[in-house]
């Protein structure tokens, strides 16, 4: 599988995690940095 870099600013976008657990936590962690709007659904 190719991956495509993409290059977006995250400020102030709203951003939707789906799922939970670890992985979802990791999705955060990351994300929190470029200080999105961050929204969970399960």
């Amino acid at each position: 599988m190719a991956y495509f870099p993409l290059f977006v600013d995250l400020k102030d976008r709203k951003i939707v995690i789906i799922g939970g657990g670890n992985v979802a936590y990791r999705k955060v962690v990351k994300l929190l940095e470029f200080e999105p709007q961050i929204t969970r659904t399960v």
